[in-house]
């Protein structure tokens, strides 16, 4: 479900942004946000989850560091049936 709602909030955005272009440029304007819409959404598709990461100066923590956080995310996973990767007791890690 979340990959079509990603689908189809990347469809709006392009659809809006290649109407504003044909709108205020016409055939030139419509292409150029065709191709504008087309590089944004490939880059916000495949590098969001670093970007917002970055943002938030988010930094790994060991099991050693912080073994409540770790238990907490790993019970979570198991109720949701999410991998947790690099653990090899872990459905699929």
């Amino acid at each position: 479900m979340n990959r079509m709602k990603t689908v189809i909030l990347l469809a709006t955005l392009t659809a809006v942004l290649v109407w504003a272009g044909d709108t205020l440029g016409g055939q030139t304007g419509l292409l150029t946000a065709l191709v504008f819409a087309g590089v944004m959404n490939f880059g916000a598709y495949w590098w969001s989850d670093r970007l917002i990461l970055r943002m938030f100066n988010a930094q790994e923590v060991t099991e050693r560091e912080a073994p409540a956080l770790h238990h907490l995310v790993r019970d979570l996973a198991l109720r949701g049936g999410i991998r947790i990767f690099g653990n090899k007791d872990m459905r699929g890690g």
